[in-house]
């Protein structure tokens, strides 16, 4: 089908201006791509497809973290989601503030006030009261086996409540090494859980060939032109000595040289102290 229009001219002059049932029809069919941990296996999806199936354990590259400190992303399900639904949320918000431009049925104006994100509107699993508008951090992370390299596609990993104390704890031993998520590879594992849960460890450092590459990313954060339709600073005395090492690991040289050069001006988004509140005062109550 042509995408050639002859507008008429009455019409030229009113033209443009934000739509949100067109950003609804738009957004229906663009499909971000994704890291879905269905089945307790890791997913990487493309385009509605699955291009890659791994069991057990994964390596990836985290680029970055959203939304910014002391927010969630969150998503909402008229009929509750149902394990295996491929289809958009009835409301969601991609920076905790208020429903993302393509939804298309907001349930209120402000997440804050809205009913829905209020504890005691579901029920948890194990029977405590929760919220009905899910919470979540997301990851952007790369395959460290992509045949692209760095240049390979960026996945969204949803990182759940059930999540997210074990994905503050590695955050904070990164920041106890002066590191950044783009600095490392990540080893992400599932807990002996009911449900999907993941855990977090460093399984090495990326290479030298390609970190100016990933802090790059990190820095620029290219997915945002995606995926606004779907942070963490840390505190002035948090640097340690670039020496330090993981343990059972040393830090290469080259790992050193990238940390001296964020030490003075920390990459935005990639610091891991701020989601700690957040994150403590969810679990208190899941």
């Amino acid at each position: 089908m042509s995408n050639e229009l002859q507008v008429p001219e009455y019409l030229k002059g009113v033209q443009g201006g934000t739509n949100n049932d067109l950003n609804a029809a738009i957004a229906s069919s663009i499909s971000v791509p994704r890291l879905s941990l269905r089945g307790k296996v890791f997913r990487f999806v493309e385009n509605g497809e699955e291009v890659k199936k791994v069991q057990g354990s994964v390596d990836v590259i985290i680029l970055g973290v959203e939304p910014e400190a002391g927010r969630m992303i969150k998503t909402y399900y008229e009929k509750g989601y149902q394990p295996g639904n491929s289809d958009p949320p009835d409301c969601a918000s991609h920076d905790g503030l208020r429903p993302s431009p393509w939804v298309n049925k907001p349930q209120s104006d402000l997440c804050q006030s809205c009913k829905w994100n209020q504890f005691g509107s579901a029920t948890s699993p194990n029977g405590k009261p929760t919220k009905k508008c899910r919470d979540a951090k997301q990851l952007w992370v790369l395959r460290t086996d992509d045949p692209q390299g760095m240049d390979g596609v960026q996945y969204g990993l949803n990182v759940s409540v059930s999540s997210l104390k074990a994905f503050s704890e590695f955050g904070r031993k990164l920041q106890g090494h002066n590191l950044q998520f783009s600095m490392v590879i990540a080893k992400l594992t599932f807990a002996d859980s009911e449900f999907p849960q993941l855990e977090f460890e460093v399984a090495g450092f990326v290479p030298e060939a390609n970190i100016a590459k990933t802090m790059q990313l990190s820095q620029e954060r290219p997915w945002k032109a995606v995926a606004t339709s779907l942070a963490l600073a840390a505190p002035a005395d948090s640097h340690s000595t670039p020496t330090m090492v993981l343990p059972g690991q040393t830090i290469p040289p080259h790992v050193q040289a990238a940390q001296a050069a964020v030490a003075s001006k920390p990459i935005q988004g990639e610091v891991l102290d701020a989601v700690a509140t957040p994150v403590d005062d969810l679990l208190k109550k899941w």
